[in-house]
C-alpha cells in the first residue's frame, strides 16, 4: 500500500514539474510530453490607454483592417478607431454623425469593404449590438443601418429565445455570420439585407460520462425529468479569403477535438486534422484542481486565420497563442497569463496583421504586438511554402529550424515528405523515423522495397534460369553417367 502511494506521488509530482516547464518555450513531442523549444514569437510593443490619450471602459473586441485598429468599448459603448502609427483618428459615436447610434454593451465587431454600383470600395463596420439585439452596419459617412432581430421561429412565440449577437463575421458576398447568445441550432447565416438563411456548423450534444452512466438505471420518467442537454455554442468565429468560417466553441465530448472548426459554404467541418494530435490548444494538462495553476482543457475565445491557411487560436484559461498550418500541424506555442510585458491578464482577441500577431487584453484595455523571431519566421515561411505546393524550398526551410530545435518533429516529418515525392524513399524513410511518422515510413518502405525490387529483379530472373539450367545439366549428366556405368544405353 504504501509503495502505491509513493508511486502515484512521484507520478503526480511528475506531472506537475512537467506542466510548469510549459511556462516557457515549450512544443510537444510525439508521445505528447512537453519538450523545450526557442520562442517562435517576442513581444515587440504593448499599445497603452495612456499612450492613446484615451480611457476606455472594458474592451471587448478588436478587428485590423487597412492599417487601422478599430476597439469595441462594450462598457462606453463605442468604437475607437487607430491608425497605422497607432493613434486615435475616429470614434464612433463621438463624432457628431454617430450620435444617433446609442450602441448598448456590444461585444463583436466585423470591417469589411464592399463594392458599391460605381465600382468604388466603401468600409463598413459591423457591430454586434447586444443590448439592443440588433446588428449594425456603419459606413464612414455617419448613415448606417439595424438588423434587428431575425424572422426566425425560436425568436417568436411565448417561448421564444431574445436575439442577443455577440460575435459577428461577413463574407465576400455579404452574407453575415452570427453567434448569439442561446442560440445551439448554430451559427445564424443572415442575408446581405439581414434576412434570416439558415444555420450553419450545430456543434453535438454534450452529454457528461458520469451522467451517461446514471441514466442506465433511471426509467423512462426519470429521464424525462431531467434538464435538457443542449448542444455546445460556438464563441468566436474568423473567415477567410476563400469564405470558409472558423470557429472555436467549448467541446462537446470532452476530449476538446471539436473545439476548432473549419465550416464551408454547406455548413460541414472540413478542417484538416493530419497532425501528430487535433487542433485544441495543450495536449498535456493538469486535470485536478489546483487554486494555483489552470487546470484542464484549453478555453479557446478566439481564433484568426491568415491567407496561406494558417490559423492561430487564444487560451484565455493560460494566455497562450497555438498556431497550426493548414494541415492542422501544431507549428509553435508561446505567451502566458501574468504581469510582465508580454502576457496577459484576460485575453480575449487576437488578429494577423502580416506575419505579425495583435493581442487585445480586456483587463488592462491594452494591445500587445508580437512579431517572429528568426526562427517563427523559418517556420511561418516553411508553411506559407507548404501551402503554396513549392516543397522544395519549404524542403530548406525546414532544415534550417532543426538548426535552432533539433527535436522538431514538424520538420523532419515535412522534409521527408519531400524526399517521398522527389523519389528518394530511402532517405525519406530515415526522416519519417526522426518524425516517429509510422504511417508515412511504411508507405516509404513500400515503395523503397518495390524500387530495390525492380533494380535487381533482372538480375534475379537471370540467377534464377542459371540455377534451373545448372540444376537440369546435372541430372541429365548424372542420368548419362549412371546409364553408362549400367549399361543401360544397350
Amino acid at each position: 500500500m504504501k509503495k502505491t502511494i509513493l508511486f502515484f506521488s512521484l507520478l503526480l509530482i511528475l506531472f506537475t514539474f512537467n506542466y510548469s516547464k510549459a511556462e516557457a518555450g515549450y512544443y510537444y513531442s510525439y508521445y505528447g510530453t512537453v519538450i523545450d523549444s526557442i520562442e517562435p514569437y517576442r513581444h515587440v510593443k504593448t499599445i497603452t490607454p495612456p499612450d492613446l490619450n484615451i480611457q476606455f471602459g472594458e474592451l471587448t473586441d478588436m478587428f485590423i483592417f487597412k492599417d487601422k485598429i478599430y476597439l469595441l468599448d462594450g462598457k462606453l459603448n463605442r468604437i475607437v478607431v487607430l491608425d497605422e502609427n497607432h493613434q486615435v483618428v475616429k470614434t464612433y459615436p463621438q463624432d457628431s454623425n454617430y450620435d444617433n447610434i446609442g450602441m448598448s454593451n456590444p461585444k463583436g465587431l466585423f470591417v469589411t469593404d464592399e463594392i458599391n454600383e460605381n465600382g468604388s470600395a466603401i468600409t463598413y463596420i459591423y457591430v454586434a449590438d447586444t443590448g439592443k439585439s440588433r446588428i449594425l452596419k456603419i459606413r464612414e459617412n455617419g448613415l448606417y443601418k439595424e438588423f434587428t432581430t431575425p424572422d426566425e421561429l425560436i425568436f417568436q412565440g411565448d417561448n421564444a429565445v431574445a436575439y442577443k449577437p455577440e460575435k459577428i463575421a461577413v463574407n465576400s458576398t455579404g452574407k453575415m455570420y452570427v453567434i448569439a447568445t442561446g442560440v445551439y441550432e448554430g451559427i445564424l447565416e443572415l442575408d446581405p439585407d439581414g434576412t434570416f438563411s439558415r444555420y450553419v456548423g450545430t456543434n453535438k450534444v454534450a452529454i457528461s460520462l458520469i451522467d451517461r452512466f446514471w441514466m442506465l438505471f433511471m426509467t423512462k420518467e426519470q429521464r424525462n425529468k431531467l434538464n435538457l442537454y443542449l448542444p455546445t455554442q460556438f464563441l468566436n468565429l474568423d473567415i477567410d479569403k476563400e469564405n470558409f468560417v472558423y470557429t472555436v466553441s467549448q467541446t462537446s465530448d470532452g476530449s476538446g477535438n471539436d473545439m476548432i472548426k473549419r465550416l464551408n459554404t454547406k455548413g460541414f467541418d472540413v478542417l484538416t486534422r493530419t497532425g501528430y494530435f487535433p487542433p485544441k490548444g495543450d495536449i498535456s494538462y493538469i486535470w485536478w484542481y489546483s487554486q494555483d495553476v489552470p487546470n484542464g482543457l484549453s478555453s479557446l475565445v478566439d481564433i484568426t486565420v491568415n491567407e496561406y491557411g494558417m490559423y492561430s487560436v487564444l487560451d484565455v484559461k493560460r494566455g497562450r497563442i497555438f498556431t497550426y498550418d493548414y494541415n492542422g500541424n501544431l507549428l509553435y506555442i508561446f505567451g502566458g497569463n501574468g504581469k510582465q510585458v508580454g502576457t496577459f491578464s484576460n485575453a480575449v482577441a487576437i488578429q494577423y496583421v502580416g506575419d505579425n500577431l495583435y493581442v487585445l487584453d480586456s483587463t488592462s484595455n491594452t494591445i500587445s504586438i508580437f512579431e517572429p523571431t528568426h526562427f517563427g519566421a523559418l517556420v511561418n515561411q516553411a508553411a506559407q511554402l507548404d501551402y503554396l505546393g513549392d516543397y522544395d524550398a519549404s524542403t530548406e526551410a525546414w532544415k534550417e529550424t532543426l538548426k535552432y530545435n533539433n527535436n522538431y518533429y514538424l520538420a523532419y516529418r515535412a522534409i521527408g515528405r519531400t524526399n517521398y515525392v522527389n523519389g528518394d524513399y530511402k532517405e525519406a524513410m530515415e526522416n519519417f523515423k526522426l518524425a516517429y511518422d509510422k504511417t508515412n515510413y511504411s508507405l516509404a518502405y513500400k515503395e523503397y522495397r518495390n524500387e530495390r525490387l525492380k533494380q535487381y529483379f533482372p538480375i534475379i530472373v537471370v540467377l534464377i534460369f542459371v540455377a534451373v539450367g545448372v540444376l537440369l545439366y546435372s541430372s541429365v549428366r548424372d542420368n548419362y553417367r549412371q546409364s553408362q556405368e549400367t549399361g543401360r544405353n544397350e
